[in-house]
């Protein structure tokens, strides 16, 4: 998925950088991409704005990467939700 511009691009290099991929042998970008698109239904090219702007997008696309990684059977949506909770702006309210 293409990642917004702006002031989060130098952070957002450093999380996803293009030199760091998987080994082909354990993960091909273009599925993986295919598979988080399909399951999120965000084109693979369309920005997913700012985290703060568009939380369910980007929520959507964290469950549908740990579903790429793990399946979905050891997958704690409470978990991922508390995650995202203290990830926010607002975390010391200990409220999701």
């Amino acid at each position: 998925m293409k990642l917004i511009k702006g002031e989060f691009k130098e952070k957002l290099d450093l999380l996803f950088a293009p030199s760091i991929k998987a080994v082909p042998q354990e993960n091909l970008t273009s599925t993986y991409i295919a598979n988080v698109s399909r399951l999120t239904g965000i084109p693979p090219d369309e920005p997913i704005g700012i985290p703060s702007d568009q939380p369910a997008r980007w929520m959507a696309v964290g469950v549908a990467m740990a579903i790429q990684e793990n399946g979905t059977e050891s997958l704690d949506y409470f978990a991922m939700l508390r995650g995202w909770g203290l990830a926010r702006p607002s975390a010391g309210s200990g409220t999701v």
